[in-house]
């Protein structure tokens, strides 16, 4: 599943930044852009907030040990999209 919706948001990304480009209308361009840049900012944001609220609760319960996967996947990723880094970083921040 993980690898699916990468790959899907890698090429939705792909063709924000590549595709569009090409056949849109700059200011349109623009507009999407920015669109997507703070629904990424956003997720980042709400993302950030519950990986704090998790370290308060591990702090407050004075949990030590960090829970591992059983079956932990690795995926190689192709950068296609110059926003693509800003997706990888929110799905490091959920493995940390």
């Amino acid at each position: 599943m993980v690898e699916r919706s990468l790959t899907r948001v890698s090429y939705s990304l792909f063709s924000l930044d590549v595709i569009l480009q090409i056949i849109g209308v700059r200011e349109q361009v623009d507009e999407v852009s920015q669109i997507v840049q703070g629904h990424i900012a956003k997720a980042d944001e709400q993302l950030e907030e519950k990986i704090q609220q998790m370290d308060v609760l591990f702090t407050q319960h004075e949990i030590q040990d960090v829970p591992s996967y059983t079956n932990p996947i690795s995926l190689d990723v192709e950068i296609t999209s110059p926003r693509w880094p800003s997706s990888c970083g929110l799905c490091a921040s959920s493995t940390a």
